[in-house]
């Protein structure tokens, strides 16, 4: 099972290859979403 920092990383990683700016961002607020969190409680 992958870490939740994992998933981040790899999801940062795929949004920069693909050019999305601010993917970090994109990354933190996609998974919050799907998750039902807020993107402060990620961490």
């Amino acid at each position: 099972m992958l870490s939740l920092v994992e998933i981040l990383t790899r999801t940062e990683a795929f949004l920069r290859e693909r050019g999305i700016d601010g993917p970090r961002r994109e990354s933190e607020l996609l998974l919050s979403h799907v998750l039902g969190l807020e993107r402060l409680q990620l961490y």
